[in-house]
Formats: structure tokens, sequence, C-alpha cells
């Protein structure tokens, strides 16, 4: 489970990161309020997604015991 969340924290962490720094680049976005807010709104998602990712993932990858092959059978 901690993998999974891994992943889905980083994605999120890697595409709002993208968002944040491609937004100054977009004519449309570069100088208007909507702009800012969208970016400032990117930045403290990818936090999220980080702390997600690098916090939350962890706990749950070490916390969870591993599943035991030899009681499958039983």
């Amino acid at each position: 489970a901690g993998i999974v969340v891994f992943l889905i924290g980083f994605v999120g962490f890697a595409v709002s990161l993208f968002v944040a720094i491609a937004i100054p680049y977009v004519s449309i976005f570069a100088k208007s309020f909507f702009g800012k807010i969208g970016r400032v709104q990117a930045i403290s998602g990818a936090t999220h997604c980080a702390l997600f990712a690098f916090l939350t993932a962890p706990i749950l990858f070490f916390s969870t015991p591993p599943n035991d092959i030899s009681k499958i059978d039983e």
C-alpha cells in the first residue's frame, strides 16, 4: 500500500511542480491575477503531494506487516 501511495503522491508532486514552473511561460497567465493564483495553488498542491509522498507513504510502508505466503495454502 505504501508503494502505491508514494507513486500517487510523487506523480501529483511532479505535475504540480511542472504547472507552477510553466504558468509564467503561458502568455495568457503570465501577468494576470489568475496566473498568480494558479501558481500559488500549484505550489501548495506540490507541497501537499510532497508531504503525502515522502511522509505518509513511508509510514504506511513500514507499519504494514509483510504478507506471509505460507498461510495462503491453509
